[in-house]
């Protein structure tokens, strides 16, 4: 891999720091000896944009990790007015201060729903299916046009089923691991569902690699395994890892009506800019993150 003509040490500002993959992302960098800002959502509201240039001024950041978003609206069309306001008005909000301050690498946390599922029928990608997903979806548009425009050629990285630990139980992961260690049992539907998981220590180390990394400037990657896994299967993993056969009721609850069924990507340029694939399987995540749980359980 390329790497970065940015002299240490980085002077880095990641926006959503304090959430679920942002406080790994800004651990990570501490370790590496970055100067870190993670400022509140009080500190920097990026749906503000004289905040927002104000802020990017007095920090004067060498490199920004864009994560911060609202999945409000992901399964439905309520909050829309937040919805955009934050992913692709905050966004553009973030880029165009990025631009006006001379920010020599910026980072854009996109997500696998922009590009929706494969339809079967017609042989193409669905498009995105919620407010969410087409708001992130804008956000990369405006983020590849600017590479095309300007210097700083942002990194657009589509993430997709991050899991680790400390996630939110509002995620399916962390539902199905306390279901099978604590209980109770988890209402669920068939488990149809095919996702892309991928290890939350696994996306931050890549998060960061390329943002080091001079040839990932003005890409957009799928920052993903390749490989898809039903929900049915990650609820087979677990009882064969705990020994608990009865935690999930399949089939109790009906599919979402705008979920897609498949989300997947193709992770050959993400593979080739970094020189390896993203290394913890299924199986190994599910297995750390019930250690973790372990641990954590007094």
């Amino acid at each position: 891999m390329q790497k970065s003509s940015i002299e240490p040490p980085w002077r880095c500002l990641v926006t959503g720091g304090r959430g679920f993959i942002g406080k790994r992302v800004v651990e990570r960098l501490l370790t590496i000896g970055a100067q870190v800002h993670a400022p509140t959502s009080q500190e920097l509201d990026v749906r503000d944009p004289n905040q927002t240039e104000a802020f990017f001024r007095a920090v004067s950041p060498h490199c920004v990790f864009h994560l911060a978003s609202t999945a409000r609206g992901r399964d439905d069309h309520d909050d829309m007015d937040s919805v955009f306001k934050t992913n692709t008005v905050g966004s553009f909000n973030v880029l165009s201060s990025c631009i006006k301050s001379g920010v020599q690498r910026l980072i854009l946390a996109g997500t696998g729903d922009e590009t929706g599922s494969f339809d079967p029928g017609t042989k193409i990608m669905s498009g995105p299916k919620s407010m969410y997903a087409a708001s992130k979806a804008a956000a990369t548009l405006l983020y590849e046009a600017a590479s095309r425009f300007s210097d700083l050629q942002p990194t657009v990285v589509r993430l997709f089923a991050v899991y680790g630990p400390c996630q939110s139980l509002d995620f399916f992961i962390p539902q199905a691991v306390n279901a099978s260690l604590k209980g109770p049992r988890m209402a669920m539907t068939e488990g149809l569902q095919k996702r892309d998981f991928t290890w939350l220590d696994d996306v931050v180390q890549a998060l960061i690699d390329l943002a080091k990394s001079d040839s990932a400037r003005g890409q957009t990657l799928d920052l993903c395994t390749g490989r898809l896994h039903s929900l049915r299967e990650v609820v087979e993993i677990l009882s064969d890892l705990t020994g608990n056969q009865d935690f999930a009721n399949l089939g109790e609850i009906p599919y979402r009506s705008a979920e897609p069924h498949q989300l997947a990507g193709d992770p050959a340029r993400l593979t080739q800019l970094l020189g390896r694939p993203l290394s913890v399987d299924l199986k190994s995540g599910l297995a750390l993150l019930l250690a973790d749980q372990r641990e954590q359980t007094p």
